[in-house]
Order: structure tokens, then C-alpha cells, then sequence
């Protein structure tokens, strides 16, 4: 959340736990352990246009999830529960 909410942009193995939480074009996704994709990923961020595309993306994303945010969508599942 913390390099989203810097507009870094991010690179993450690809699994289930993440993509819970960035589910499309916000990060350069790798497959778990693969150092050419890494690199690939990498090198990607010296095409600053697609970095920071990522970037933004992810920006925008986490700005929906504010602890207000996170706090009202607890609320409204609990009191929806009742």
C-alpha cells in the first residue's frame, strides 16, 4: 500500500494474495522465483511512460482504501448482517 499510495511502481510474484488486493494493470506481476521476468520488469521502468502508468494506476486504487473507507465497508457489512 505504501509504494502504491507513492506512485512507485511495484513488481510482485504472482499470487493469489496479491492479486486479492491489485487485480489487473497496476503492478508488473512475475512468476514466483523467475529471475528473466524480474529483469524484464526491471527494465521496463526505464520506459518511464509505462512505469509510470503502472504507477498511477495503483494510485488510484489505493486511494479507495483509506482506513474511513475500510472502517464505513466493515460497518455496512456488519449492520447489513443484522
Amino acid at each position: 500500500f505504501e509504494y502504491m499510495a507513492a506512485r512507485r511502481p511495484i513488481v510482485l510474484s504472482d499470487m493469489p494474495s496479491f492479486r486479492e488486493i491489485i487485480p489487473g494493470d497496476e503492478a508488473f506481476f512475475i512468476e514466483p522465483g523467475s529471475t528473466a521476468e524480474y529483469v524484464q520488469a526491471v527494465t521496463a521502468f526505464f520506459d518511464t511512460r509505462v512505469a509510470s502508468e503502472y504507477a498511477m494506476r495503483a494510485h488510484e486504487l489505493v486511494s479507495s482504501n483509506t482506513w474511513q473507507n475500510r472502517a464505513r465497508r466493515v460497518k455496512d457489512l456488519v449492520v447489513g448482517t443484522r
